[in-house]
C-alpha cells in the first residue's frame, strides 16, 4: 500500500526529453533551448543548438495532438506521438539539421 509519504512524483523535463530523442535520432548532439505548442493548430514548434549545424528552429504538425487545450494532456500526447508515430521525430530531427524533409 502506498502512502502519501511513499509516492514520490516523477517530474520530466520535456525540453531534456526532446534533446534526447532528436540526439539519437540525428546521432549528434542537439540541446533544446525552447519548445512550444499550439494546442489549436496542433504545432511543435522546437529551437536547439545541433552539434556541427549550430542554432536552429523548426516546428512539426502533431495531429493527434490538435485540440488538447490542458497542458498535462497535450505534454502526454507528444510524448507518446514522438515515441511511437513512425517518422515525425525523424522529420523534426532533419528540419533541425537543415536537411530536407
Amino acid at each position: 500500500m502506498y502512502t502519501a509519504e511513499r509516492v514520490r512524483v516523477l517530474v520530466v523535463d520535456p525540453g531534456f526529453e526532446l534533446s534526447y530523442l532528436l540526439g539519437d535520432v540525428l546521432g549528434r548532439g542537439v540541446e533544446v533551448k525552447s519548445y512550444s505548442f499550439d494546442p489549436e493548430k496542433g504545432v511543435l514548434c522546437v529551437e536547439a543548438e545541433v552539434e556541427g549545424v549550430g542554432h536552429r528552429q523548426a516546428c512539426v504538425e502533431v495531429k493527434p495532438c490538435r485540440g488538447l487545450q490542458e497542458e498535462a494532456k497535450w505534454m502526454r500526447c507528444l510524448s507518446k506521438t514522438l515515441a511511437h508515430a513512425e517518422g515525425l521525430a525523424e522529420r523534426l530531427a532533419r528540419l533541425l539539421a537543415g536537411g530536407e524533409v
